[in-house]
C-alpha cells in the first residue's frame, strides 16, 4: 500500500466516521424528543391520568435542542474543537443516563401504586447511548475528520 492509497483510505474512513457521528446525534435527538412525548408512568385503570415526559419535566426537550446545536457545531468545526465537543457529549450522555434512571423512578403524589411503563426512560437511555457513541468517536477521531467548511484566506484560483 502506497502512502497516497493510505491517505485516501484514511480520508474515506474519517469522512464515514463524521457522517456516522452526525447520524448518531440525529438519532439521539429523535430519541430525546420521543422520551419527551412517551408515557413514563401509567396509572391504574381507575385513574385517567398517565404521565408523559412533558408532564414530568422539560429536560428531554432541552437536551434534544442542545444535541441539535452540537450537531451543527460538529459539522462546522474542525480539529481540536471536535474533540472538545466529543468530551462534552460524553458528559451529557452520562448525565442523560443518570436522568433517565431517576426519571424511571418518578411517582406522582397520590396514595396508590402506579403501573410503570419504561418506554420513556428507555427512549432516553437509547438517546444517551447514541450520544455516548458519537462523543467517543469524536474524542478518538474528531481532530482527524475532514472539515465540511473550508475557510478561504487567499485569493481564489481561476
Amino acid at each position: 500500500m502506497s502512502e497516497s492509497t493510505g491517505r485516501v483510505w484514511s480520508t474515506r474512513l474519517s469522512r464515514r466516521l463524521l457522517w456516522t457521528v452526525v447520524a448518531a446525534m440525529v438519532v439521539a435527538v429523535f430519541c430525546l424528543l420521543a422520551a419527551w412525548k412517551l408515557t413514563w408512568v401509567k396509572m391504574p385503570p381507575g385513574l385517567k391520568i398517565d404521565l408523559a415526559g412533558f408532564n414530568i419535566t422539560a429536560w428531554p426537550k432541552s437536551l434534544a435542542v442542545l444535541v441539535l446545536a452540537a450537531t451543527v457545531v460538529v459539522l462546522a468545526a474542525f480539529g481540536t474543537a471536535r474533540t472538545v465537543v466529543g468530551v462534552l457529549l460524553v458528559g451529557v450522555a452520562v448525565w442523560t443516563l443518570r436522568l433517565a434512571h431517576q426519571g424511571a423512578a418518578y411517582l406522582p403524589p397520590y396514595s396508590g401504586q402506579p403501573w410503570h411503563t419504561e418506554r420513556g426512560p428507555a427512549a432516553m437511555a437509547a438517546g444517551a447511548v447514541a450520544l455516548l457513541l458519537a462523543g467517543g468517536v469524536l474524542v478518538g477521531w474528531g481532530r482527524h475528520m475532514p472539515a465540511i467548511v473550508r475557510w478561504r484566506t487567499g485569493p481564489r484560483d481561476a
